[in-house]
């Protein structure tokens, strides 16, 4: 795991690889073919999405707002039941809703329209692809990784 300026993490140990929460900033993350990683920010979480090895970078921007980018391997992006797969060479922006937005103005509840957490991707184009490969020959090492 590559850590940006200003960025805050909690990293613990899990078996083959490690679990991190992403409470600020940027990381880029990686797993070699059977290792894992698992990132946690603002209810969703992160990992490869298969067996394979991963490379990918992460943003928080807020609170409610955060850049995948996959350079590497798929990315399975998880918040509650749904599941999305984010393929090599592809970023996304994506907007979290909390599913309880608190009491209106009257105490009584605030009514958004939507009854559950959304998710929204937006497919960023070709800068994505880019970035990807800029963030993967960044990260490549003299022994092919």
């Amino acid at each position: 795991m590559l850590l940006r300026s200003n960025t805050t993490t909690q990293v613990h140990s899990i078996p083959n690889g490690f679990s991190a929460d992403l409470l600020g900033g940027s990381v880029v993350v990686s797993s070699l073919e059977g290792q894992t990683f698992q990132l946690l920010a603002d209810g969703v979480t992160i990992r490869p999405a298969g067996s394979q090895g991963s490379v990918g970078q992460i943003t928080r921007v807020n609170d409610k707002e955060l850049l995948l980018s996959s350079s590497r391997g798929g990315l399975e992006v998880r918040m509650g039941a749904e599941v999305k797969t984010i393929e090599a060479g592809s970023s996304y922006r994506m907007e979290v809703e909390p599913e309880d937005s608190g009491p209106g103005p009257q105490g009584g509840p605030l009514h958004t329209g939507r009854s559950h957490r959304l998710l929204f991707y937006i497919l960023v184009g070709g800068v994505a692809a880019a970035t990807g490969i800029l963030v993967w020959r960044a990260l490549e090492s003299p022994s092919g990784f």
